[in-house]
Order: structure tokens, then C-alpha cells, then sequence
């Protein structure tokens, strides 16, 4: 059998053991098919045991999207829902979020069960000693 990756002929029975250690071929971690080593990132973007991040793009192994989207540089955490959302909508998404409320005095926006903390130490304002 004619190796398509090296071009080399190999005993069919010895075929797999030559796909698993030919210098041209690797196995795509995604769907474990062999692929040409310079086509894998081209295999990628059409491999279904990949999943494109939705923040930023890149491919990652299905199995470890959760992982990258929870460091994705590109996207951010709400303080309140605690939600992972786009890095550049963040103050659009807490605008919306239930469970954020806006600081009328810093403008900051807090998770809602902690806002009255949050009154007692904002930098922009004050209790009144009087009422």
C-alpha cells in the first residue's frame, strides 16, 4: 500500500504502524484521523472534534472549550451573573444583567446582593450624618 502522507510503500498489514510513525503524517487530536504534519491546521477548521472559541476564533478541542473560554483573553466575567461574555460588551451586558446594578455615584456597576456594601465604601459618596 502506497502511503498518501510520504509516498512510500508499506506491507498492508504493517500500514497502520507506518501512518502512526511517518514524518510527513500525525494524528489529528480532534477526530484522532491521520493528516499531512502541514495540513493539520487546515484540517482544523473543518474537523468536528474542534470548536471555534466565541469570543476570539481560535479552534480548541471541544472537550477543552470550557476551559479556554474561562481564560479567553477576549472575553470577560460579570461581576454579577458571573457570566463569561465578549470583553467589548461587557458594560452593554451589564447594562441588561439582572443581577448588576449601577453606582449612581462611580458609575461602577456591582453584583446586586453586594451594592449596599458597596454604598457604605464607594469612594464618590457619602452618608449623611443627619438622616
Amino acid at each position: 500500500v502506497q502511503c498518501s502522507f510520504c509516498q512510500g510503500f508499506q506491507w498492508e498489514a504493517c500500514f497502520q504502524q507506518h501512518l502512526d510513525e511517518c514524518p510527513q503524517a500525525c494524528k489529528c487530536p480532534g477526530c484522532l484521523q491521520h493528516v499531512a504534519k502541514d495540513g493539520l491546521l487546515a484540517h482544523k477548521s473543518t474537523c468536528r472534534g474542534f470548536t471555534a472559541c466565541r469570543f476570539c476564533d481560535l479552534r480548541v478541542l471541544s472537550a477543552e472549550l470550557a476551559a479556554h473560554v474561562a481564560i479567553c483573553p477576549k472575553a470577560a466575567t460579570c461581576v454579577g451573573c458571573q457570566k463569561r461574555v465578549a470583553a467589548d460588551g461587557l458594560v452593554t451586558h451589564r447594562m441588561e444583567c439582572t443581577a448588576c446594578v449601577q453606582c449612581s455615584f462611580c458609575q461602577g456597576f456591582q453584583w446586586e446582593a453586594c451594592f449596599q456594601q458597596h454604598l457604605d465604601e464607594c469612594p464618590q459618596a457619602c452618608k449623611c450624618p443627619g438622616c
